[in-house]
């Protein structure tokens, strides 16, 4: 029996790169490999606990964990992570204790023994969703990730508005919403809210074409995306009255944001 990593061989060996993605997000690590169409051949996904020593992300435990993917012929690696990015390298991450002392992508390259791209998680799901998802429609668009954090990413034309120090729509420090269990007859009325307050601020500061919501409280069987919308279009008096709001289809978009960063 062929086995899948050198079926994978045979079958892209010839047409481009092989590219492992993985996305180290607050509650969980995902990581596919892609041929060069960047159709994902194969993926795990593990809780980031998994991963993680005394409080922080430990790089020889992920090399272990992804021990079955790296039997592929991967030629580049690229990281999406939960952290301050500035220019490919990690400054600051809470996975990691906070400031980064170290050359992070140099020591997880040393580890694996391949070329290492580093980038924000959610700078890199931007990535994704423009060049697989709503962006190919849509040049100016706003990603809204609603995950272990908040961020909101700008995305105008071929500009990513990160910010001088990478930290630009960072607002977990200031709004922070609460995905509460059903009460009776009052479903998330507080969450509700709380997202249209930040939907609210989104339309004021981008006024984008269209505004995509993506991340694990997204995902959440629970989340009241008709509720939000019927807000945003039909009853609302908010400034966000009229505007689009749509969920990311994107699959895996962390990882797959990371690997075409790695591939630039």
């Amino acid at each position: 029996m062929i086995s899948a990593s050198l079926l994978f061989t045979l079958t892209h060996m010839a047409r481009g790169k092989t590219t492992l993605g993985i996305d180290i997000g607050g509650t969980k690590v995902a990581a596919c490999v892609y041929g060069p169409t960047f159709k994902a051949f194969k993926q795990v996904t593990l809780p980031t606990a998994a991963i993680t020593r005394n409080g922080k992300v430990s790089l020889p435990l992920l090399k272990e964990q992804l021990a079955g993917l790296l039997t592929f012929p991967i030629e580049v690696v690229g990281l999406g992570i939960k952290g301050v990015v500035v220019k490919g390298e990690l400054k600051y991450s809470s996975l990691l204790g906070g400031s980064v002392r170290f050359d992070f992508r140099k020591y997880l390259s040393k580890i694996l023994g391949l070329p290492v791209a580093v980038v924000n998680d959610v700078e890199a799901m931007a990535v994704a969703e423009k060049e697989f998802g709503f962006g190919r429609r849509y040049k100016n668009f706003t990603l809204v990730n609603l995950g272990t954090g908040i961020r909101v990413l700008h995305v105008a034309g071929s500009y990513y508005l990160t910010g001088m120090h990478g930290i630009a729509g960072e607002v977990s420090q200031v709004i922070q919403l609460k995905l509460r269990s059903r009460p009776k007859n009052n479903f998330g009325t507080i969450f509700i809210k709380g997202v249209m307050q930040l939907l609210t601020l989104v339309h004021l500061c981008y006024d984008p074409d269209l505004i995509v919501l993506t991340g694990g409280v997204v995902a959440d069987a629970r989340f009241p995306y008709r509720e939000i919308v019927k807000n945003c279009e039909l009853g609302s008096r908010t400034p966000t009255r009229g505007a689009q709001v749509k969920l990311s289809k994107v699959v895996n978009s962390g990882c797959l944001g990371a690997a075409l960063v790695a591939n630039r």
